[in-house]
């Protein structure tokens, strides 16, 4: 399962680690309030939380969840895709973020005067090679 394809044009959908295959759909994470969503595999989704408390109970009690893991540091759990809406209720996933029309022309704007130009001499496309000056010895 892609999460990039399901959830990637409204939430933020990241590799778990640096490093990770790209091409693997499984290295995939979406980041949450409170922990991450991954791909167990088989049409289901897991949610792992960074810590146990008030959000790993609220998780727990969803009737929509299949088989958890209790551990010291979190509770993963698993659930239908279909079911992410609820499940979302309480681990809130993070928004992707995006840049409105006007804001990226103000941001373009800003920041022309800035950039080199294809010409420049400071880019090197007319820059003197550096002259050997001989000598004396």
């Amino acid at each position: 399962m892609d999460l990039r394809a399901l959830f990637g044009e409204k939430y933020k959908v990241v590799l778990e680690f640096r490093g990770a295959d790209p091409a693997d759909l499984n290295s995939y994470i979406m980041p949450a309030a409170g922990g991450h969503y991954y791909v167990p595999g088989d049409g289901m989704m897991g949610a792992a939380t960074d810590r146990r408390g008030p959000i790993a109970k609220r998780l727990l009690a969803l009737p929509c969840i299949k088989g958890a893991t209790i551990a010291d540091d979190g509770v993963n759990a698993q659930f239908r895709v279909e079911d992410f809406p609820l499940v979302a209720k309480v681990m809130k996933p993070r928004i992707r973020r995006k840049l409105s029309p006007e804001h990226r022309a103000k941001l373009l704007a800003a920041g022309a005067k800035h950039r080199f130009s294809r010409g420049s001499k400071l880019a090197g496309a007319s820059a003197k090679p550096h002259e050997t000056v001989p000598v004396a010895v």
